[in-house]
This record gives C-alpha cells, structure tokens and sequence, in this order.
C-alpha cells in the first residue's frame, strides 16, 4: 500500500508538470492548434521582507492607473495571500512571494499587509510595481539577479532585467534563428565590447532578456545587435533608462519601432 500511494503521488505530479509545461491546445477552424501563453500572460515573482512585528500571513494588494490592466479573479482588499518563505524552498527564509504576469505591471503600484499592519499606510499611494522587485517596509529595497542558475535563493541588489522583441523576418514561431546581443554602458563607463552580452532567448513570444548588474550607477543606456552589423539604436538615441524600472522594450507592439537596420 505504501508503495502504492507513492506511485499515485509521483503520477499526479508528473500530470501536473506536463499540464503546466505544455502549450494551451486551441481549438480553430476545425484544427486542433497548440499555442504558448503570450510573453505579458507569463508569470515573474516580486518579494517583500517581512517586518519581525507582522503576522506571518501576509497580503499584496496591487492596482493599476492603465484600464488595460486586469487581475482575475478581481483584485479585493487585503489582496492576494503571498507565498510563506517557510515552505523551505528558499535558502532565505526572510522573503514572502507573489508571481505577477508580466502584463499587470505597466503603471501598477503594490502595497502589504498582515490584517494589521500595513505599507504603506492607510490612505498613501501604493509603491511603484516593478519586474523583479524586492520591498520592505519602507518601500523598494532592490531588483534580485534573474541570471543566475540558483533559483533556491535571492540576490537583491541593483539589477536591470532588459526584456527585448525585435521586429525581424528570421524568427519562426518555435525559433530562435536571430541571435541578439546587448551593447551598452553603466553610467558613464565605457561601453562593453561589440558586439555585446548575448540575450538569451525564449522562442515562443520571440522575447529575449538579460540581465544587467548596475553596481552603484543610477542609469544605463543600451542599444542591440544582431552580430552581422545590424543594430537597433533607437533611431540613434540610443534606449536610457533610471535603475529600478521595468525595462521591456517590445518593437513589435511599438509602431514607431523598425526591423534591424544597418549600421555603418
């Protein structure tokens, strides 16, 4: 028996990974089509500290000034109960969880709570929702390194995540033919070496990302190649950004945006 119930534990958890693993099956004009979510469908996970004082349940409430921007079920108050770092899958066990899709962040901002505590506080605006964020009582403590091959623990700090679509013609639905590379500069450094940090890409929404260590800087500025001497530099002004902001630039969703051009 008791090998038994182990059996039927290992099959209901390899159902369930396939489940999530799999693409949606769509069902159109009569053929049965199979389709991965949309890159902004996607879920990414924000942490914050706990102060010693809360409860151990704890909530996220987070609200968005774009009407574009939904949450199902509907978001009600005290929000979403986050995941308890107690569970032991972090070798930190100081950072509650919550995995937010990618589309909810756009001009969204997030507050916690314990059903007694709250920040911030009562009648205050939420703090600024942001891609790989970490908060703590008093607001944002940093972003955490997504490139990294330790998913057991978090390293906060000042990182900038780069989420980059190109318009091109090489990329096919399940591939990646076009190889995309990160040039830039930290503050004003010196920009890295041409052609840049190869992004590493995700071949169903055609999205490449990486991830950039800003130190103590308080800007970068970045621009993409393909390697064979097309750029993407922003009509020549180059993309400049602050730390601690969401950076997905997606050319497709952009009209102004323009497939790769050559650069002399």
């Amino acid at each position: 028996m008791r090998y038994s119930n182990i059996f039927c534990l290992a099959f209901i958890f390899m159902q369930t990974l396939i489940t999530y693993a799999s693409p949606i099956a769509i069902e159109s004009d009569n053929l049965l089509k199979r389709s991965f979510p949309p890159f902004n469908a996607r879920y990414t996970p924000v942490y914050f500290e706990k102060p010693q004082h809360w409860n151990d349940t704890v909530y996220a409430y987070i609200y968005s000034e774009d009407p574009n921007v939904k949450f199902y079920p509907p978001m009600e108050w005290p929000g979403r109960v986050m995941q308890n770092p107690g569970n032991g899958y972090q070798e930190n066990e100081k950072y509650y969880s919550l995995n937010i899709e990618y589309g909810q962040f756009n001009k969204s901002h997030i507050l916690f709570s314990d059903g007694q505590y709250q920040t911030p506080g009562v009648m205050q605006s939420g703090f600024d929702l942001i891609v790989n964020s970490v908060y703590g009582e008093n607001g944002l403590i940093g972003t955490y390194n997504d490139d990294t091959d330790n998913y057991n623990s978090i390293e906060v700090g000042n990182y900038a995540n780069i989420f980059y679509r190109p318009r091109n013609e090489r990329n096919h639905y399940g591939s990646m033919n076009m190889k995309i590379y990160a040039h830039f500069k930290i503050g004003n450094g010196e920009w890295n070496s041409v052609p840049g940090k190869k992004m590493y890409g995700e071949p169903y929404s055609g999205m490449y990302y990486t991830t950039i260590n800003l130190g103590d800087a308080e800007e970068f500025t970045i621009c993409f190649t393909d390697g064979e001497g097309n750029w993407d530099n922003n009509h020549g002004q180059d993309f400049k950004f602050k730390k601690f902001q969401t950076y997905i630039i997606d050319q497709i969703l952009d009209e102004n945006s323009f497939i790769f051009k050559r650069i002399n």
